[in-house]
């Protein structure tokens, strides 16, 4: 039996966790905390959001080192948030599906997929938007592994948006890398048995602020719990 893909993810965060100092982990909830709301957590906007209401959760419970029954009614929301047709309202359904215990057909996911496949290798986010990026890609691959698929070519494209840095880009022509891509990169990789061409901890170490949070880029000031999950991910996913 394979273990649904919120599990893994949460797997990945305590991983993070317990390879962070008892001074660095008490930074990261501190910020954590910080961003709490009543109600849930916010974003820049200052605001609660359930965008980022999930990503607090998830790092509450993987700070505390216990599921939270919250998870659950914050992914089924989120997911029907994604109204666009694209391969992240397929990602979501495919969450759902498996925290009802429910197994997806390969069969249907495969050919939902394959619509969004570009020619050389990585998937694209909508049919409006051809050009394949990582977060799509990212997804499509996850599915596909959960469904005991694989595409392999499309884990080498993944693998050529790492730059000598350690973090991979959110695609071919973006001019830098960023913690949301390496994160979910990271992720994607380890889940398939693969390793990245170069050591992902240098360059989430250089996004981690002063105050506990994770920045987007090296050219960003600020953090939100967003990049605080996608840093801890990374660093979860070795």
């Amino acid at each position: 039996m394979k273990w649904p893909l919120s599990i893994r993810v949460w797997f990945s965060l305590r991983r993070a966790v317990k390879l962070l100092s008892p001074v660095g982990r008490m930074a990261v909830q501190a910020f954590v905390k910080s961003q709490q709301k009543s109600g849930g957590y916010g974003g820049p906007g200052g605001g609660v959001e359930p965008y980022y209401t999930q990503f607090g959760v998830l790092l509450e419970q993987a700070l505390k080192g216990c599921w939270i029954p919250r998870v659950r009614p914050l992914v089924v929301s989120f997911g029907k948030e994604e109204k666009d047709g694209g391969v992240y309202p397929l990602f979501f359904r495919f969450l759902n599906q498996e925290l009802r215990l429910n197994r997806p057909s390969k069969e249907k996911q495969v050919h939902e997929l394959q619509a969004f496949r570009a020619e050389k290798g990585g998937y694209a986010q909508t049919l409006q938007r051809p050009e394949p990026t990582t977060n799509a890609t990212c997804a499509a691959l996850a599915m596909l592994w959960q469904v005991g698929a694989a595409d392999e070519e499309s884990l080498q494209w993944l693998s050529s948006l790492q730059d000598e840095t350690g973090g991979f880009r959110a695609n071919p022509e973006a001019p830098i890398p960023d913690l949301l891509s390496t994160g979910v990169a990271a992720f994607t990789l380890h889940l398939c048995g693969k390793k990245p061409k170069v050591e992902v901890a240098d360059f989430v170490e250089s996004h981690w602020l002063e105050n506990g949070g994770f920045a987007p880029t090296l050219l960003d000031e600020y953090s939100d719990v967003e990049y605080v999950f996608y840093g801890l991910l990374a660093l979860g996913s070795r």
